[in-house]
């Protein structure tokens, strides 16, 4: 499902969730077969890895849950095999003071593929979700600062992926999504443009991420960035982050419209 005029594969979901990871819900399998009923030839199960945070909401799988997340993954790549590609991945949540605990997680699992992503930021006392729509950490994160926050984010972004083995990096623009207001500056995306020539030397593809065409209307990251990132000769992925088995390969036949302007020499 790729074409001249279309930068990404739309026949894969990048991206997707189980309620393994305490925030979404449906089995893998439900995953699996939504998908095929999709019409995809591919699937990606991107589970939530973190490590050292300090939250009072769990949103990631224990080491334990992983190991029931490969049993139950290499039975339904058996199952399925002659009707749609299962890939069993990990969406890793950079965390810059458990990078050995981080490190030690991943050599622990045969990951098929490596998202990363940044969702806590550090306060000083506790970890803020950056991606919550929980009013309190809104307001939370609202008093320390946005700009702030998103310099920090931006700059960690870039050390995680120097740091750390990854094929794609999610949701880049997501951070802060539900803080009013939310506009990135000329810093912002000078930092960008400094994560995509490391990710354009590595091959790290840029995750298109549509959760964002429910949230306001556009995916995540911005068009404008995405069309950033194909001028520095970087793949896309497109990714539902579906949370709910219905939600797999959403809005992805929005992206021939979104993305057939883009233009890599413009």
């Amino acid at each position: 499902m790729t074409s001249n005029r279309l930068p990404v594969d739309i026949g894969i979901d990048g991206h997707v969730h189980t309620s393994l990871c305490r925030h979404a819900s449906g089995s893998m399998a439900e995953y699996v077969t939504s998908a095929i009923r999709a019409g995809l030839h591919s699937i990606i199960f991107l589970e939530h890895l973190e490590a050292g945070i300090k939250n009072d909401r769990r949103t990631w799988l224990s080491t334990r849950d992983f190991a029931s997340y490969f049993a139950t993954g290499k039975q339904l790549q058996q199952q399925y095999g002659g009707r749609i590609r299962i890939f069993l991945g990990v969406e890793i949540g950079w965390n810059p003071h458990a990078v050995e605990e981080l490190q030690e997680i991943l050599q622990r699992f045969p990951w098929q593929w490596r998202g990363l992503s940044y969702h806590f930021y550090w306060n000083g006392s506790r970890h803020l979700n950056l991606v919550s729509h929980n009013q309190e950490e809104i307001r939370q994160l609202i008093r320390t600062g946005p700009e702030r926050i998103l310099n920090h984010y931006f700059h960690q972004i870039i050390q995680a992926h120097q740091t750390l083995a990854c094929d794609v990096v999610c949701h880049l623009d997501a951070a802060l999504r539900h803080v009013p207001g939310i506009k990135l500056t000329a810093d912002h995306l000078h930092l960008i443009q400094t994560l995509f020539q490391d990710m354009k030397r590595k091959g790290t593809r840029l995750e298109i991420n549509t959760s964002g065409l429910a949230m306001r209307g556009l995916p995540f990251p911005d068009p404008e960035i995405v069309h950033l990132a194909l001028r520095h000769g970087i793949c896309l992925q497109a990714g539902s982050d579906a949370h709910h088995p219905d939600q797999v390969g959403r809005f992805f036949h929005l992206l021939p419209d979104l993305l057939k302007d883009s233009d890599p020499g413009r």
